[in-house]
């Protein structure tokens, strides 16, 4: 108690100082605020961090991170996993068809195991599954798409399976606290790290969605495909918008996993955040609704949309 009562004399002593001082108070005005200057870079990189007054705050609050980021080399480890791997190899186990030879179970057995895996009640029945970077116009454009849609979601747009709106981000320029690690200028990268753990997936990824209708109708370039399936880090398209579908109908269709892709929402600033989010929600409608009648699925849409460009039987 004798130490407190010391210590607040000492104190009250220096405050009649300061105040009985004149040119001292000056100072102490001065250097108050080179404090407060000095401290804004280090509050802007937490709001930053935060995603608080980024352009791509919106892909933040989606972010998968690549945090904790390690060369896997093949062998999966949850503990060494970062939030990326784990969505992304989630993805990789249950893309597979019939019609592409790559069965690994029967349709009961391939939903029993989804359901086990607890990848639907993790990320959801579908989902966009987004590659983005910080500082990326193009990225910027196609967040106006998403944001429209999700606000219009089953009002504005027509959604013809009754699920929510799910996206996940991933962004390509993330850091990791273990980058200075890796010795190579590409190892030293998180987002190539996390690339170079998957080249299977990427090579089956693209060999399915090139062969989509979309890639034709929506002109993509072919370029985009073979940097994906070559996995070239460096020329790897942000944003990169994956539809990830684990419905009845992606089964049906042999499209159950990754089901399509698209390179950018028009990046034209003629084009309204209207149409962006139309043609994302024709990704998102990218089949027709079926059920189960007897032995077969059965198309229980009253019409074919020839006007969605993700679709087969697309007419301009």
């Amino acid at each position: 108690m004798n130490v407190i009562k010391s210590m607040g004399a000492r104190f009250n002593k220096l405050w009649r100082w300061i105040k009985e001082t004149a040119w001292v108070q000056p100072l102490l005005i001065v250097g108050a605020i080179f404090a407060i200057i000095f401290s804004i870079p280090k509050f802007s990189s937490w709001f930053e961090a935060m995603g608080v007054g980024s352009t791509n705050s919106y892909y933040a609050g989606h972010k998968k991170s690549l945090e904790g980021e390690v060369k896997l080399e093949g062998v999966y480890d949850e503990l060494q996993m970062s939030e990326g791997d784990k969505i992304t190899k989630a993805i990789y186990d249950f893309s597979f068809s019939p019609e592409q030879g790559q069965t690994k179970y029967s349709e009961s057995e391939y939903y029993a195991k989804l359901q086990e895996s607890k990848i639907l009640s993790t990320y959801g029945e579908k989902f966009f599954l987004v590659f983005v970077e910080s500082t990326c116009a193009a990225c910027d454009e196609a967040q106006s798409g998403f944001e429209a849609l999700e606000g219009g979601w089953r009002n504005t747009y027509a959604i013809n399976d009754g699920l929510d709106f799910k996206l996940y981000s991933i962004f390509a320029d993330d850091t990791s606290y273990n980058d200075s690690k890796y010795i190579t200028a590409d190892d030293s990268k998180a987002f190539y790290r996390y690339l170079d753990n998957f080249t299977d997936f990427w090579e089956l990824a693209a060999g399915r969605l090139e062969d989509n209708p979309y890639k034709t109708n929506g002109n993509q370039s072919a370029d985009y495909f073979d940097a994906m399936e070559k996995v070239n880090a460096s020329s790897w398209q942000v944003p990169t918008i994956f539809l990830v579908d684990f419905t009845e109908a992606a089964w049906a269709a042999g499209k159950a996993g990754v089901s399509e892709v698209i390179f950018g929402v028009n990046a034209s600033t003629n084009v309204s955040s209207i149409q962006k989010a139309q043609l994302l929600q024709q990704m998102w409608n990218h089949l027709p609704q079926v059920e189960w009648k007897d032995d077969h699925y059965e198309n229980v849409a009253s019409t074919e949309d020839k006007t969605n460009p993700f679709r087969v039987e697309y007419s301009k």
